[in-house]
């Protein structure tokens, strides 16, 4: 009887051991599905990727180890696009952000929490600056320098790929590189994806420009040297580049301190032409070949020549003397 008590209430401790396991919340700290998003009034959005869709409860604590039901919270809200998002008033962020904030979320009935860097929060400042790269400097990348050279009567037409600053402005420097590396080839696949963004949520929006942001600032501190851009402001593609070769080309304004990047597909297309062939006519004097039999012809002939005159002259002399 006293085996079996045992065994009751050691089920009983097990059960209960379970049930509150599943009672206490999961702490997991910086949480890479989560960003926040700090607006022009200093309130935060907060989007967490497992939430988009659903209803959910959310409160902030400096506390980590703070009961759930000592904490007061608040129904989500909806974004433009209505998904589901936590919000924190300037008045909250400045109350809380001397310390670590936890932030408990009530999805479903399940209980979680994650702490949250505002600081690490993208500004709507920043989704400016991203959505105008390529346009905060004026360009003109439709123009193609053609350069002509002739090789034994074969014309060749080289074409190159230009970006024309159309700035106002003359202080204007760049720096291009090739894309074929993992970090430019990285760089080049978020601008795309950025530009095909509209049917995405704004939490993938936030966190593609999180990524994109990040790089382009770390590629920009990497740039040791730039050159000066020409009295033109011309700025070609390299002469080694093939058609279809991508490169960065990285602009700064140098009087506003502003800068920029443009991605440009390089066309390096070779018109060969062979010119119609001039028609020369070529007068040739054909000359006898000079040979020896030819020289004592010419001298008999002279010979005969003088003889018929000679007589010729005798002739004459004898029928003037007759009629004398």
């Amino acid at each position: 009887m006293k085996t079996q008590l045992k065994r009751l209430l050691s089920i009983v401790i097990l059960a209960i051991t379970i049930l509150s396991i599943e009672q206490v919340a999961v702490h997991a700290e910086d949480k890479n599905n989560t960003v926040l998003l700090k607006n022009s009034e200093d309130a935060y959005i907060i989007y967490i990727e497992e939430a988009l869709n659903t209803d959910f409860l959310f409160s902030f604590t400096n506390n980590k180890e703070v009961e759930a039901d000592e904490l007061i919270f608040s129904a989500s809200g909806i974004d433009a696009n209505e998904a589901n998002v936590a919000y924190m008033s300037k008045e909250e962020a400045e109350a809380l952000k001397a310390a670590p904030i936890y932030m408990w979320i009530d999805l479903n009935g399940e209980q979680s929490v994650i702490e949250i860097n505002i600081e690490k929060a993208i500004t709507e400042k920043e989704v400016t600056f991203v959505n105008t790269t390529t346009k905060r400097i004026d360009v003109d990348t439709t123009g193609i320098i053609n350069t002509e050279e002739e090789v034994d009567g074969v014309k060749i037409t080289h074409s190159q790929g230009k970006v024309k600053i159309t700035e106002e402005g003359e202080s204007f420097s760049y720096y291009i590189e090739k894309v074929e590396s993992e970090e430019t080839t990285n760089f080049v696949n978020l601008a795309n994806k950025i530009m095909a963004s509209e049917k995405l949520t704004n939490y993938e929006k936030i966190k593609l420009i999180q990524e994109f942001n990040n790089q382009y600032n770390q590629m920009l501190g990497k740039i040791a040297k730039w050159e000066t851009v020409s009295e033109s402001k011309e700025v070609l593609q390299p002469q080694e580049a093939k058609k279809d070769d991508i490169y960065l080309v990285w602009l700064r304004d140098n009087t506003n301190n502003e800068t920029d990047v443009q991605i440009l597909l390089c066309d390096d297309k070779q018109n060969i032409e062979v010119e119609e062939a001039k028609k020369v006519t070529v007068y040739e004097t054909v000359k006898l070949p000079v040979t020896y039999d030819t020289v004592i012809t010419l001298i008999i002939a002279l010979v005969v020549l003088v003889a018929i005159i000679v007589a010729l002259v005798i002739i004459k002399k004898r029928l003037n003397s007759k009629e004398n």
